[in-house]
């Protein structure tokens, strides 16, 4: 199996990476979603002229519902599920 090496990668690369090697090799990635990334919207959030503090106003919304919708904290970003030797196996992210 090869390994390939993901340089300076943000988290968002990474998962993607990871997401499509899970796919190459019959493993099934499911993404949990869990807000705003802060440091990749506040760029968007001054090109367009709107304050960091509207930023996370409307990222502790989403996280607000979220939560009433049965996210809990700490649960992973992403799951990976396959089966191995007839053992269906869940790996946590």
């Amino acid at each position: 199996m090869a390994i390939k090496t993901i340089k300076k990668a943000n988290e968002d690369e990474a998962q993607a990476h990871i997401c499509s090697w899970c796919l190459q090799n019959g493993l099934i990635p499911v993404a949990v979603v869990n807000g705003i990334n802060l440091n990749a919207a506040m760029s968007i959030f001054k090109e367009n002229g709107l304050s960091l503090a509207r930023l996370k106003a409307m990222n502790a919304k989403q996280i607000a519902l979220l939560k009433k919708e049965g996210l809990h904290s700490g649960f992973p970003d992403l799951l990976i599920v396959g089966n191995t030797s007839s053992r269906e196996k869940i790996l946590f992210m």
